[in-house]
């Protein structure tokens, strides 16, 4: 797991990209429910809308995937210490 200033980042690295991209998005399913409280259904939902997937490295027979999970898309008081760039 990652953090910047305006994206929570999850990762995924296997030797099937596609299987990266299950681990990838499943992590940012876990990261939605467990620290936002996002039903993982309404999670799933979630990264299938506003979580941009990129390809993280391509080297030899690793392949990479992080999931960008925007920090934007959850305002307001509730989410402000949330939304710091390290995790409590």
């Amino acid at each position: 797991m990652a953090s910047t200033p305006t994206h929570w980042m999850t990762m995924g690295i296997h030797t099937d990209l596609l299987e990266s991209t299950k681990m990838a998005v499943r992590k940012a399913i876990v990261f939605l429910n467990k620290y936002y409280g996002m039903d993982p259904l309404e999670a799933y939902a979630f990264c299938s809308m506003a979580v941009d997937l990129h390809v993280t490295q391509l080297v030899d027979y690793t392949l990479g995937i992080h999931a960008m999970i925007p920090k934007t898309c959850f305002v307001g008081a509730q989410y402000a210490k949330k939304n710091e760039l390290l995790l409590a």
